[in-house]
């Protein structure tokens, strides 16, 4: 991540040639440096290598902030107002913008007083651009993390405030930290994802620390009116959206019992009962045997280990028999045109769960893979899948 802000502008220089920098604009700075930090995020920015102004070398800027805009993934521009309040002159990082979006990058322009007259008119419309987003300066740093996961995660729309009450979401790709964590979990939970608050309650897996129903529903198409099936529904998170995205009905299974108290407990508070059923069962064995579904979902657990508690399956597979029984189940629940939906990651057998896809007579429709959105972060792969013929 490129993190662009005043430069120039923002500096003074005292007797003996000793150099300043606004010490409000330093302090926002350094906080959007630690949040990308935070979530895993590999930093480059001009005044961390310049020292805020006290070593750098002038002929090397224009090179060096070229090949960064060319080589991030994401451009954070920090525009805020100087003492008097009005814009801070900032040619080069109007610049690093340009670039930025020249080389197809995400760009993060994070702005404060956005329609005050003194701002052009292409800073008021930039916007338009479809990789760009807009975000106010204090809707911003209410809480830096959230706005810059959600660019870290590739996701599309306007970046909304984060909702009061809400735990932050996190990153992390150690499965016995997770599960540590959410055994202290005494109470009920709220999560904001997709602007819509999930409810997770006690000995459930949480989206807290789980990215990839984000990555599915960047990449699923839910048909109209769809016969929903979510194997292993947890805390219903996507059977819940796949109703908010068009789908017309839903059932949901999982063996843990809490989770199922917890699909429930979702579906009820956004007003989807009459749509929608959840069953302890392990895999699809309480599910009606005439019962055919247009969409399938499926995220199995990517390790193969033991797993001593419920809470545990949803990480753990020993021997992967949940994934086995599970890809046999979409086989034969999914209707004649239908599509199931499955996210794994290299953290697990990749190799394993394409063989068995594929034995079963399926077809890989479409294939996405997600890049580690963190340091050390594993690989997520996305399978669209069909029956074939």
């Amino acid at each position: 991540m490129f993190v662009g802000g005043p430069f120039s502008a923002a500096m003074t220089c005292g007797g003996s040639d000793s150099v300043g920098f606004d010490a409000r604009l330093r302090s926002r700075i350094e906080e959007v440096h630690s949040a990308v930090k935070y979530l895993g995020g590999q930093l480059v920015s001009a005044h961390l290598a310049d020292c805020y102004g006290q070593e750098f070398d002038e002929q090397m800027i224009v090179p060096r902030d070229k090949a960064w805009a060319k080589h991030c993934d994401l451009f954070v521009a920090l525009l805020p107002l100087d003492q008097s309040g009005k814009p801070y002159r900032t040619d080069g990082t109007h610049i690093e913008i340009g670039l930025a979006i020249a080389y197809g990058k995400r760009v993060l322009v994070v702005i404060e007083g956005r329609h005050l007259p003194q701002q052009s008119y292409f800073l008021r419309n930039i916007d338009r651009l479809p990789d760009v987003h807009v975000v106010d300066w204090s809707v911003f740093f209410d809480n830096a993390r959230l706005p810059l996961e959600m660019e870290f995660l590739g996701i599309q729309g306007d970046l909304p405030r984060p909702r009061a009450g809400c735990v932050c979401r996190e990153q992390t790709t150690d499965p016995e930290e997770v599960l540590a964590r959410l055994a202290l979990q005494t109470s009920t939970e709220s999560i904001d994802v997709r602007g819509r608050v999930i409810q997770v309650l006690p000995g459930v897996f949480s989206p807290r620390f789980s990215h990839s129903p984000d990555y599915m529903m960047q990449n699923w198409v839910i048909p109209s009116s769809a016969r929903i099936l979510d194997l292993g529904c947890g805390s219903g998170i996507l059977g819940l959206f796949a109703l908010l995205d068009g789908g017309g009905s839903l059932v949901a299974v999982d063996n843990n019992p809490a989770a199922v108290e917890n699909t429930r407990l979702n579906l009820a508070e956004f007003g989807l009962n009459d749509r929608s059923k959840a069953f302890e069962s392990d895999v699809d064995g309480a599910v009606p045997d005439s019962d055919r579904f247009d969409v399938v979902l499926l995220m199995p657990p990517y390790w193969d280990r033991p797993a001593p508690n419920p809470l545990a399956g949803a990480c753990y597979d020993p021997g992967y028999r949940f994934m086995r029984v599970a890809v046999e189940a979409i086989q034969r629940r999914m209707a004649r045109k239908g599509h199931a939906f499955i996210v794994f990651s290299d953290q697990g057998d990749v190799g394993l769960l394409t063989r068995l896809i594929l034995t079963q007579g399926l077809r890989i429709d479409r294939l996405s893979v997600q890049r580690p959105t963190m340091l050390g972060g594993h690989v997520r792969v996305f399978y669209d899948v069909t029956l074939g013929h």
